[in-house]
């Protein structure tokens, strides 16, 4: 009786082992077909990247250094406008070199950018910018990374004058550059060839470099100024429109000098920073001229989950020491030739831009601004379009779903004395766009 019932427990086990083998058959075809296809995939789209990594993992095991690519990146900038100013009259409104200077549509620029790092010795950026008339080199140089605390920056790259001259842009928070910046900056930012050497510490940096004066740039120096196409304008004289001299770098006195400390600060969701800058160098006017520059800026900043909120002002002046100059009016008869004593003319401006988002992808800005001097030069103060009483208010509004993608909504009130007391009203629909590996940030 117990051997019949054992028997009779036993068969059916017997009988499922068949198709328990069957299953379990299957279960491994499968799972070897899966892994096939994970091996082709994965071979297919990494066949590139893994030699790279294979060299790279050697290189650093074998000497420590290896390269990587940060940055390879493309921004479009343009916008659309209108304003109760004619297009030769947004030329003196518009001073920047990028900014929207005629009704309807502007390319403000489009930018390549380069990123990459010599690990663990250097980096090094470049970018290239092309707009409707020309393209240029924006910025191209080297920084170092092995020394701590310190850093050494060489090439040709923006002064660090200030918050915004170095800031591209395509990082522009408005349609348009403030006009203290390219009043005493220059149109296209203060920027060329030298070097640069920073102390980096708990409490903030502190900044010292050395470049030329003369690049075209430089209009507050030995720079001739220019906005993509628009230098004739202003191409044969310099501050207050007085003559051009030749004028070259011949000692350590012809170049252009900057000194900055900046500091910044969290506390929580807030973010304090705050900066005074300093910068000398020579200027257009002769062996005599001389220019110094002044300013200050700070910035308070609340970051939230999705919100944020942002106040950031400037100040800026300018002493421009002016050489004398000699006005020809016949060539041929000296007698009438008019003669410019020596003289300072001071430039000074300032801006304050409140900014934020209450999320849902919505910005939304105010920015209030003011320039002015004092003295004339060759022309009247009040009828130079770069040194006369400016007011401007501009509200803005905004949509960016993403850090790539940017559209802002922006009116512009100026008041202005070159042109009568003028008053001139303008609206700009801008649009940013930017594709790349990482989408660089300035």
């Amino acid at each position: 009786m117990r051997w019949m019932l054992m028997i009779a427990l036993c068969c059916p086990a017997l009988a499922a082992q068949p198709e328990l083998e069957t299953r379990l058959a299957e279960r491994d075809r499968k799972i070897a077909d899966l892994e096939r296809r994970l091996e082709h995939l994965e071979s297919h789209h990494t066949h590139d990247e893994e030699p790279k990594k294979k060299k790279r993992d050697h290189d650093a095991d074998a000497r420590g250094v290896w390269f990587e690519l940060l940055d390879l990146s493309f921004n479009l900038m343009t916008v659309v406008g209108t304003s109760t100013s004619t297009d030769d009259e947004l030329r003196g409104l518009q001073i920047g070199g990028h900014d929207p200077r005629r009704r309807g549509f502007t390319l403000q620029q489009a930018e390549l950018a380069f990123a990459g790092a010599l690990q663990p010795y250097f980096a090094a950026e470049a970018y290239l910018v092309a707009t409707e008339e020309t393209v240029e080199l924006e910025e191209a140089f080297l920084r170092s990374l092995f020394l701590p605390w310190f850093e050494l920056k060489a090439g040709y790259f923006f002064t660090e004058f200030g918050r915004m001259n170095r800031v591209h842009p395509h990082g522009w928070t408005w349609a348009d550059q403030p006009v203290a910046l390219g009043r005493v900056l220059g149109a296209e930012g203060l920027r060329g060839v030298g070097g640069r050497a920073a102390l980096h510490a708990g409490w903030g940096s502190l900044l010292f470099s050395v470049q030329n004066a003369d690049d075209e740039s430089a209009t507050s120096f030995l720079g001739e100024g220019h906005g993509h196409g628009h230098q004739d304008e202003h191409g044969g004289e310099t501050v207050g429109g007085l003559p051009r001299s030749e004028r070259r770098t011949r000692t350590l006195a012809d170049l252009l000098y900057l000194l900055r400390m900046e500091t910044s600060h969290e506390f929580g969701h807030w973010t304090l920073g705050a900066g005074a800058s300093g910068a000398y160098g020579p200027n257009a006017t002769g062996e005599r001229g001389k220019t110094w520059l002044a300013g200050a800026d700070a910035a308070l900043k609340w970051q939230g989950h999705e919100s944020w909120f942002r106040v950031q002002a400037e100040f800026l002046h300018r002493y421009f020491q002016a050489g004398p100059a000699v006005f020809e009016n016949d060539p041929s008869d000296p007698s009438d030739d008019k003669f410019f004593r020596p003289t300072v003319l001071h430039d000074w401006g300032a801006y304050l831009e409140v900014s934020g988002s209450p999320g849902w992808n919505l910005l939304l800005g105010l920015r209030l601004e003011y320039a002015s001097g004092f003295r004339s030069g060759h022309e009247l103060r009040q009828e130079d379009p770069l040194r006369d009483d400016r007011l401007r208010i501009s509200p803005m509004v905004g949509w960016q779903p993403l850090d790539q993608l940017k559209v802002t909504l922006q009116y512009n009130f100026d008041h202005t004395e070159h042109l009568g007391g003028k008053t001139s009203h303008g609206l700009w629909l801008g649009i940013r766009v930017m594709f790349g590996v990482d989408g660089h940030k300035h």
